[in-house]
């Protein structure tokens, strides 16, 4: 599984602050990586982007121009 994220913009839905912002991230399959930053910097909120975007069955690559929001 490969991770391909291209300039992500990114708020939960009903929130007023942007959780992420222009993002690029590509995770090769087998590579591991460490998510790291303060609190609030955006860490959870790409692990859910990412989620729920994702079918669980093999790459995930995603391109946004706009804002994405989640369902709670």
């Amino acid at each position: 599984m490969n991770l391909f994220l291209d300039n992500i913009t990114y708020r939960r839905k009903g929130a007023r602050a942007l959780a992420l912002v222009g993002l690029p991230l590509f995770v090769r399959s087998g590579e591991i990586i460490a998510i790291v930053g303060p609190a609030g910097a955006g860490k959870t909120a790409l692990l859910r982007y990412v989620g729920e975007c994702s079918d669980g069955q093999g790459d995930v690559q995603i391109g946004s121009d706009g804002y994405e929001s989640a369902e709670d």
